[in-house]
């Protein structure tokens, strides 16, 4: 966890909030998700915050149609909730939705690694390389968004060569929500925790399966118990 997050919660610091205003407009109709999602994901959307057709498609400048596709789509991924009788709100994100988040990432990571495992040729082992390599680039350009996409980007390897479609979209949710919640905190993967990504890719370019299992395992327990940590010192806010 960057030591940046904590101090932030010691001083009792709130990531910013983002309006519709700062989203950019959309000329393509296939372009509403991936722009509404990534808006969610990054952060410029804080948990809570109302969504609703007219002023989506006011901001995009495109009709109302794509607009309701998009956010039905996005209620099904779980990043927006319709709740009865009130407005589309982006689903809260709180300890516990990462907690749990990351105790189902914790099988299915490495369920994938023993899905990619056989695959694992040279073709895997330079994408793992060239995305650890961006991932160190995103840590040491300091921008906290490109770090925890750049980590999420790193950790996708083993699930798209696990040759399961299914495995690789239940991934994608999961990720979306772990990077909602680090954006919306601002907590980022720099710091002395950084180097444990040398470690994983160390393992995962190896040989021996089982000593990368207990790596991956290693790995992301001590991610978790770095986000309690963070939470154990924020400030509650009401």
């Amino acid at each position: 966890m960057a030591k940046a997050a904590l101090a932030r919660a010691e001083r009792g610091e709130r990531p910013g909030s983002t309006t519709l205003s700062a989203l950019p407009p959309i000329t393509r109709r296939t372009q509403v998700v991936d722009a509404l999602r990534e808006a969610i994901v990054s952060g410029r959307f804080q948990p809570g915050a109302k969504i609703t057709e007219l002023d989506l498609a006011k901001r995009f400048a495109i009709s109302r149609g794509p607009i309701r596709e998009a956010i039905r789509e996005l209620i099904n991924e779980g990043l927006l909730v319709n709740r009865p009788y009130s407005a589309t709100h982006v689903a809260a994100v709180d300890e516990r939705t990462i907690a749990e988040a990351y105790d189902l990432r914790r099988v299915l990571e490495v369920h994938a690694w023993r899905l990619a495992w056989p695959r694992s040729d040279a073709h895997l082992k330079a994408v793992l390389e060239e995305r650890h390599e961006a991932l160190q680039r995103a840590l040491g350009a300091g921008n906290i968004f490109e770090e925890i996409r750049a980590e999420m980007t790193f950790h996708s390897t083993s699930f798209e060569f696990s040759g399961s479609e299914l495995l690789v979209s239940t991934w994608r949710q999961i990720a979306q929500r772990i990077q909602l919640g680090f954006s919306v905190y601002q907590v980022g993967v720099g710091g002395p925790a950084s180097g444990e990504h040398w470690r994983y890719l160390e393992f995962a370019l190896g040989d021996d399966f089982d000593a990368l299992r207990r790596e991956v395992e290693r790995h992301i327990d001590q991610g978790m118990a770095g986000v309690r940590d963070f939470f154990s010192i924020r400030p509650q806010h009401s």
